[in-house]
Formats: structure tokens, C-alpha cells, sequence
């Protein structure tokens, strides 16, 4: 096996990507788009590629690709990452394991060496790709999901709820229901910290939903509001199909939780969206989120397309101690 550098990758071997990315992505129960997935990735490849900071390499056998993986470099103010998107990491043939680990050795001793020590990595869940980056030491973070809006099985529930969409004058209800997500993802399991001022602005943020014109917003209410769900219409792409919301913030006050309110809520927005003409629901959650896993994977019938996985290495270890 042969490693090959970023910088020397050639537009012959780009080509080979789309294409190994492509049998790949057919192997996923969605198939919708996969007659434009080529040219969808390709798009998306070259542009990552033009406008990021991008460390990685591929790997070569017999004048053949076999795999590459490839990172973009983020730094903020907070942490410095070397982020692996979906289409960045991808193994062919026998020998996958050994071409992981060949592609993580060489290129994460580059990515130590730069100072960046949060490795992430977004992987479909196929080829025993997740089971390979789990002998590596990664760990599950972040699950994505897709649920075709026909395939939803209503469930039963005989909460006294009445369901509304947004008002303009809910900026004050929003901004207190944000308390319903930080709050549980700050508490045991999930353990997701957040700044005194991240927190300000995620307040904010919901209030400022009043003024977007493209939520679609969905508040269930006793005497009071207890749930809700945001949604926007999602960008038609190469793991996105034709149609497709996004249900990006969702959520019940937990004295009310297991009462049958989610379940109703989800029930009416399912039914809305199918009359507005949509035919899948992207969702997403972190695998510490018990309840969110159990509602939205186990009861509401999202199938898994793909995890995001981290690895977190002690910087206090000298990487010149391994030279």
C-alpha cells in the first residue's frame, strides 16, 4: 500500500472518489437521488477542497484506490479540530481495517503535530466502518437520521394538548422553552457543557425565530406551552433527498415528559407536512440523549445514515516523546 498526500492528489484521483463514494452510498436504504450523486458530490467535493483548510491523504494498491480519508482543519475560539465530513473518509476491499488504521496513523500524526488534538469524524453506518473507528478510540457523539414521512407509524397518545403554529408575539415563549434543550443536554448523561454567554445567545436565538419567515414552528399547549418542534425546508444534496425538512429543534418540559405529548405533536406534524407536499424528515441527536434516541430512532422509526465520532487526545502528551 502506497500513502499519497493531499497536495499531490490529482484530479484522476478525485474522479476515482466520487466513484468509490457513489457504490458506497448505494448500499444506503436511500436511493431517491443516487442517479444525481455523482455530480452532487463532486460539486461539494471540489468546493470543500477550494475553500478549507484541508489535511489528509489517500491510499493506493496496485495502481488502485482503496481508501483516503481527509480532514479540514477548524480553529475557533474555542477548540481546534480536525473535522473528517462524510465524504472525507471511505475504505475499499478486504483489507479495511488495515487501511484505516494505515490512513489514521499517517495522518493524525500530522494533525497532533499541528496542534490539533479533537479529532471528529462523521461515518455511514456501513462496511464495519464505525466498528473500525472504534478500535482506533473513537466514540460515538452525534447520530443522523432520515424517516420517510410515508413509513411513519402514528402513535398512540391521549395527551390533552391543542397544537398551534408560530406567532409574532411568541418571542418571549421561545426564549424560555430554549431552556428545555440546554438544560438537558448540560445534565447527566448526555454532559455537553456550554459558556454562561453561548447560553445567552442560544436564548436569543430562539426569540429571533419570530422573525424568520421560513420555520416552519409547531408549539403544543396545556394552560400553558409545553413542546414544540422547528423546522426548515432542508438543501436537496448528496445524503439529503428530494423534499426533505429538517427538524433541526425539538423539545417538551420535562414535568410533562412520557405523558404522550411528543407523540402527538409528532403525529400532527407528520400529517401537516405531507399535506405541504414533503417526503422525508432529517433529524439528528446525540447518542448520550437517551430519551431523543428512544423517541426519535426506537418510536418514531428514523433509520440511521450516519454517526459522528470523536477522539479526544491528551495535549498535554509531548507528541515530540513519539518521534
Amino acid at each position: 500500500m502506497k500513502i499519497i498526500e493531499f497536495n499531490l492528489v490529482t484530479n484522476k484521483m478525485k474522479k476515482m472518489m466520487i466513484e468509490d463514494l457513489e457504490y458506497l452510498y448505494s448500499k444506503l436504504y436511500i436511493n431517491e437521488n443516487l442517479e444525481k450523486i455523482e455530480s452532487l458530490l463532486g460539486s461539494e467535493i471540489e468546493k470543500w477542497m477550494k475553500n478549507k483548510v484541508i489535511s489528509g491523504a489517500i491510499c493506493m494498491k496496485d495502481e488502485k484506490m482503496v481508501g483516503f480519508l481527509f480532514a479540514e482543519l477548524k480553529n475557533d475560539e474555542q477548540k481546534k479540530q480536525a473535522w473528517v465530513p462524510s465524504f472525507g473518509i471511505a475504505t475499499f476491499g478486504e483489507d479495511n481495517d488495515k487501511i484505516l488504521y494505515e490512513l489514521y496513523k499517517h495522518c493524525s500524526s500530522q494533525w497532533i503535530e499541528l496542534g490539533y488534538f479533537e479529532h471528529v469524524i462523521e461515518t455511514l453506518d456501513i462496511d464495519n466502518q464505525v466498528f473500525s473507528l472504534q478500535m482506533l478510540g473513537f466514540a460515538f457523539q452525534q447520530v443522523h437520521g432520515l424517516l420517510k414521512l410515508s413509513n411513519y407509524k402514528e402513535g398512540e397518545s391521549d395527551a390533552k394538548i391543542s397544537i398551534r403554529s408560530l406567532r409574532k408575539n411568541d418571542s418571549d415563549v421561545l426564549r424560555d422553552m430554549a431552556d428545555i434543550i440546554y438544560r438537558y443536554q448540560i445534565a447527566s448523561p448526555v454532559y455537553a457543557p456550554l459558556k454562561v454567554e453561548t447560553i445567552k445567545r442560544i436564548r436569543d436565538g430562539y426569540a429571533s425565530l419570530v422573525n424568520d419567515d421560513e420555520v416552519m414552528l409547531y408549539i403544543s399547549e396545556t394552560d400553558r406551552p409545553v413542546a414544540f418542534q422547528a423546522l426548515w425546508e432542508a438543501d436537496y444534496g448528496y445524503l439529503v433527498p428530494e423534499k426533505c425538512v429538517d427538524l433541526s429543534i425539538a423539545g417538551t418540559y420535562a414535568d410533562v415528559s412520557h405523558s404522550g405529548v411528543g407523540t402527538k405533536l409528532m403525529n400532527y406534524v407528520v400529517k401537516d407536512l405531507i399535506l405541504k407536499g414533503y417526503r422525508w424528515l432529517s433529524a439528528d441527536w446525540r447518542i448520550t440523549n437517551i430519551s431523543a434516541r428512544r423517541f426519535w430512532n426506537t418510536k418514531c422509526g428514523f433509520n440511521i445514515t450516519k454517526y459522528r465520532m470523536i477522539r479526544i487526545i491528551d495535549s498535554d502528551i509531548s507528541y515530540a516523546k513519539f518521534k
